[in-house]
């Protein structure tokens, strides 16, 4: 069992994240300090629509993967019980992607001629990326690796 996964602070959203998370609440809080009205509760409503956006986009961006003997395990970081497990038997394709900078690696994972999984697998560090893939490549599976020049 191989696990690649990064600690949470490493990722590039979680600190824009939170970040605007703080400076969102400070405003918050200056804006409960004044007489509550209609329009002020308009504000705080659109207030909360915008901070939902980056929530979900985190959200889908915080998964790592485990490598068992038989199997590929997806996870995400953020909620434990969101996760997929897939059989090397049942792989078709597997493409990981990095464009560099400050994209966010994705895994897409084809199952069978109908059916693809795409994870965008941030909580895994970059410089695992390379070792994923090759252990991918030893277990006999084809994988379409891009990106990986970058981070060797």
């Amino acid at each position: 069992m191989k696990i690649y996964r990064g600690s949470f602070w490493s990722g590039d959203s979680v600190h824009s994240f939170f970040m605007s998370y703080i400076l969102g609440l400070v405003f918050v809080a200056l804006l409960v300090r004044v007489e509550i009205d209609f329009s002020c509760l308009k504000i705080m409503g659109m207030l909360l629509v915008l901070f939902a956006f980056p929530v979900c986009l985190l959200l889908f961006s915080e998964f790592y993967v485990i490598e068992l003997d038989d199997a590929l395990v997806v996870r995400n970081a953020i909620c434990p019980f969101w996760k997929k497990k897939i059989y090397f038997k049942d792989v078709v394709k597997i493409s990981v992607v990095y464009l560099g900078g400050y994209a966010v690696p994705y895994m897409r994972i084809i199952i069978d001629k109908k059916r693809a999984c795409r994870y965008y697998i941030n909580r895994v560090k970059r410089k695992q990326l390379p070792e994923l893939v090759d252990s991918l490549r030893k277990k006999g599976i084809d994988e379409d690796a891009r990106g990986m020049d970058m981070l060797k």
